[in-house]
């Protein structure tokens, strides 16, 4: 879905860094950087730091919203504090991405970040509003500084000795071309809807979904129901190494659980990966072109089996993916009807 200024193998190393470093990071200094995988992920981006830039500062607009005003006014705490963020934060991101579509300001791929960057700017603002805007961007930025001091020098490496890291030809490198369920030009709006319906569900059933975001990736899939095998025994196998590691070999919990998870979920999703690719020469490559989102599903699907059980988690992700479907199918009949879909729908 997006091309980084890294090998796909390298991204996934990144990613996994990010967590190592903010794992250090928030057990030297007790600041979180905007959850575990936000640094490695922002140090995706550093060749392209409008990015960054974006990000920190609808992050900054969304704490200065939330908590000089909202909740000032509506007495705001816990999990409904949280979800307020998430909303706000994209909401804003959705106008941002709407403005620039309306007006062709700039390029569209420089004005808003993909995948999880949907929910960024509201995790990140939660901390801000934890330990105060200075200390959450200071160790962000640090945490994208040391990632990329050492993911540079890796992949400076790599373009130098492609026959030694990397074979060109390698099914690895491919990219797959898929048929969505709904137009990826719209996936922002599919992901407000996930993440309503996710609260939804919490609110109502004590119920989650795995994750804010995920409804939405999984709707975009649901003509490519071999993906959607993939994130599942990806999910499961997750679980059980994790619940396995937890249970008889390190006693972990809260951010430090969700820390490993995250981490097994990437490296156990890259390795299914590699064996898929190579067991049908190429022929399918899962969740090809969505690097980090694909083991990030993983992960917090993962982790909403430890915390509530996988059937409850099942059900509810699965009518939550519904619920996304049949919403955007809705919105592209209506934007076709009223003959809106220059938009959004184009490229």
């Amino acid at each position: 879905m997006y091309e980084y200024y890294v090998s796909n193998e390298l991204a996934r190393l990144t990613i996994i860094l990010g967590i190592v470093v903010s794992t250090i990071i928030y057990k030297r200094t007790g600041l979180t950087l905007g959850g575990v995988i936000v640094c490695g992920y922002l140090a995706l981006f550093v060749g392209q730091p409008l990015h960054i830039v974006v990000t920190l500062a609808i992050s900054y607009l969304t704490y200065q919203i939330v908590y000089k005003i909202l909740q000032k006014r509506y007495m705001l705490n816990g999990r409904k504090l949280f979800e307020v963020e998430i909303l706000v934060g994209l909401i804003f991101q959705v106008l941002w991405l709407t403005i620039i579509r309306l007006f062709s300001l700039v390029n569209i791929d420089l004005a808003i970040l993909y995948g999880i960057g949907f929910v960024l700017p509201g995790v990140v603002s939660h901390d801000m509003g934890r330990q105060g805007p200075r200390n959450t961007i200071g160790s962000i930025l640090l945490g994208v500084l040391i990632v990329s001091l050492i993911i540079f020098p890796l992949s400076a490496i790599e373009e130098l000795l492609p026959n030694l890291l990397l074979n060109s030809s390698s099914p690895l490198l491919r990219t797959q071309p898929y048929t969505y369920a709904y137009p990826i030009q719209l996936l922002p709006f599919g992901i407000i809807v996930s993440v309503f319906l996710d609260l939804l569900a919490y609110s109502k059933f004590k119920a989650r979904s795995g994750g804010f975001v995920t409804a939405a990736y999984l709707a975009l899939f649901v003509l490519r129901p071999l993906d959607l095998l993939f994130v599942i025994v990806a999910s499961i196998l997750t679980f059980l190494f994790v619940q396995f590691l937890t249970s008889w070999v390190i006693l972990a919990f809260g951010r430090t659980k969700l820390g490993m998870m995250i981490l097994a979920g990437v490296v156990i999703s890259w390795l299914l990966e590699i064996i898929i690719i190579n067991v049908t020469n190429g022929l399918f490559i899962p969740w090809s072109g969505f690097v980090i989102i694909m083991p990030t599903m993983a992960s917090l699907i993962a982790n909403d089996f430890a915390r509530e059980g996988t059937y409850p988690t099942i059900v509810t992700t699965s009518l939550a993916t519904a619920g996304v479907w049949l919403v955007m199918q809705g919105m592209v009949l209506v934007l076709n009807r009223t003959h809106l879909e220059w938009l959004f729908l184009t490229a």
